[in-house]
């Protein structure tokens, strides 16, 4: 099975990077505006994009600990559903925080997983601008 894996240290500690992969705020700064999440496991964390929320995707929350954010996508396009999510955090070499990503279990790796790949690195600089300037700029926004 293929995976996406993209790694890069952020300049804040852990528990502001965690607190960016956790709440509905955080995600909402860096992923999509449409977002509705919580830190706690065994929650729902949604995930909505374009107008009226034509897509969407629902994860479950299955780790949160200093070192792991965890996710298990319940529903969304077919490709993406059983997929995993998890950011893997440890310290910086120089200081912050280094992101590990990785959403593992495609199926294939024809149809969207390249396209998702390139997406996901976009998503991983815009989580890195906003951890350093805490400046909300999603990479996708209802509106403009």
């Amino acid at each position: 099975m293929p995976d996406i894996i993209h790694q890069l240290t952020v300049p804040a500690d852990r528990p502001a990077v965690r607190a960016a992969l956790t709440t509905q705020e955080g995600l909402a700064a860096f992923w999509t505006d449409q977002t509705r999440a919580e830190p706690t496991v065994g929650s729902e964390a949604w995930f909505g994009f374009g107008p009226a929320a034509e897509t969407q995707f629902r994860f479950e929350v299955t780790e949160v600990s200093d070192d792991l954010v965890g996710w298990r996508c319940v529903s969304g396009p077919d490709e993406w559903v059983g997929t995993t999510v998890r950011w893997l955090l440890s310290p910086g070499a120089d200081g912050g925080t280094t992101v590990r990503f990785e959403h593992r279990g495609w199926r294939s790796s024809d149809g969207e997983l390249g396209q998702c790949s390139f997406v996901w690195a976009q998503v991983m600089a815009r989580l890195a601008g906003y951890l350093e300037t805490g400046k909300s700029q999603p990479y996708f926004r209802l509106a403009g």
